[in-house]
């Protein structure tokens, strides 16, 4: 792997890593360069072992605070997803200003947040389970890489 001026060296180290301690894998010459490889396709996607991490940090945060958004979706009911798309439109506004050139990384982390918090309460007033959207993101996950590999 190249010296670069990003981190992902390390991220990916850190996901091969990862990988060895998880299986059973062979360490050999030739399986490590197999490996170098499919990490380096995993950073590429975005599914190193950091970013499935953060992944789920985010779910723990939202199965923590499933009770005060049961307890948000009993009391206003529908109007919660009045809130969401309203949350999913202050999010775009924000990502439209900075294509505009004018981000601001406070306001749209804000509103980012608020996205997720408003998914979380989506999540629980349609009684999706966290499985269910999983299965969804890995098959949508495997078309790309598909695509990736296959220009």
């Amino acid at each position: 792997m190249d010296q670069c001026n990003d981190n992902r060296n390390e991220i990916i180290k850190e996901t091969k890593e990862y990988i060895i301690r998880s299986t059973n894998i062979d360490t050999d010459k030739d399986e490590m360069k197999v490996l170098d490889n499919i990490c380096f396709r995993l950073w590429q996607l975005g599914l190193t072992k950091r970013n499935l991490d953060k992944l789920r940090v985010y779910e723990e945060a939202g199965a923590k605070n499933s009770n005060v958004y049961k307890e948000l979706i009993k009391k206003y009911g529908d109007k919660q997803l009045i809130v969401a798309v309203e949350e999913l439109s202050e999010l775009q506004k924000e990502l439209c200003k900075a294509l505009r050139g004018k981000p601001n990384k406070e306001n749209i982390i804000e509103e980012f947040a608020d996205v997720l918090i408003m998914l979380d309460q989506v999540k629980i007033y349609f009684k999706i389970e966290d499985d269910e959207i999983r299965d969804i993101i890995d098959q949508k996950i495997e078309r790309t890489k598909e695509r990736l590999l296959n220009g």
